[in-house]
């Protein structure tokens, strides 16, 4: 059922195949050259920044004998050569030198490009497809009502990159998205510092095809506690399927993509985000 190795492999072939899925954040590729890596499932891309800054994704396997082609987790590079026979591609996939290859029929180099994914942006954030870029993306307005309200606090611009934390976790990606979008059932029990400082009686959950969107309003008082500050006036807690938890609350931001690493076992990825001017008004 729930985490078989049948549901898992169904999973890889429709879930994490045929829907945009959040593996990292636009500043890891904001320059020309800027790439990096990872996992969705068994399969490895390569996110890169071509030299025109154009954002390119990759299944990270090399078209020769299937070895990975970057192994670095993060980098810059002009271009990606294979370890096991030299090919290498520029930062736009194309094939651009093979070793030992002349006189072989039927090579054609510009048939061999590393294999490309559908790659886009949504707010600070990289999404992959791995199937491609479908016919006819609905995704944006699928999220629109989620995207306004994250933008009425700041989300697209305005925020600096605080740090990243990772964590690999022993349970299922579905038992996280699951505690995520549950209503804040949970909220007063596990978390009693946030519950103490929202207004609860304020607290709702909008739902659509792709997302699940928590809003509550910030307890109104004279209290200028941290605690109180950190929650700010509205708290937006949201989850957009497959993935990715984006929290908006105070000066904070943070983002949260979730990846199988198996039935039992999923990495965390955590990014966090500090709106500039809170930011100026600390560093004054």
């Amino acid at each position: 059922g729930y985490t078989s190795a049948g549901i898992h492999a169904l999973e890889a072939r429709t879930v994490w195949r045929n829907n945009w899925v959040a593996v990292g954040t636009t500043r890891q590729v904001s320059t020309p050259g800027a790439f990096f890596t990872g996992n969705i499932g068994k399969e490895p891309f390569l996110v890169s920044s071509d030299r025109e800054n154009t954002l390119r994704a990759f299944y990270n396997v090399c078209r020769h004998h299937g070895n990975i082609v970057e192994r670095r987790a993060v980098g810059e590079a002009d271009q990606f050569t294979c370890c096991y026979h030299g090919w290498t591609y520029g930062v736009d996939g194309r094939l651009k030198k093979t070793t030992k290859m002349q006189g072989i029929r039927n090579f054609v180099a510009g048939q061999n490009a590393l294999k490309t994914m559908g790659v886009r942006t949504w707010g600070p954030l990289v999404l992959l497809r791995l199937a491609g870029h479908p016919a006819s993306d609905e995704f944006d307005h699928e999220v629109l009502p989620l995207r306004q309200e994250l933008e009425g606090l700041g989300f697209s611009s305005g925020m600096t990159h605080v740090c990243r934390r990772q964590y690999q976790l022993e349970c299922n990606w579905k038992l996280i998205i699951d505690n995520a979008a549950d209503g804040g059932y949970h909220l007063e029990y596990v978390h009693r510092d946030l519950s103490d400082n929202l207004d609860l009686s304020t607290f709702r959950t909008d739902v659509g095809d792709l997302y699940n969107m928590q809003v509550c309003v910030g307890k109104a008082d004279n209290d200028n506690s941290a605690k109180r500050r950190r929650v700010g006036q509205k708290a937006v807690y949201s989850c957009i399927y497959p993935n990715l938890l984006v929290n908006r609350y105070g000066p904070w931001l943070d983002t949260n993509i979730v990846l199988p690493l198996g039935p039992h076992r999923s990495l965390m990825i955590y990014d966090f985000f500090l709106s500039d001017k809170f930011a100026d008004e600390m560093s004054e």
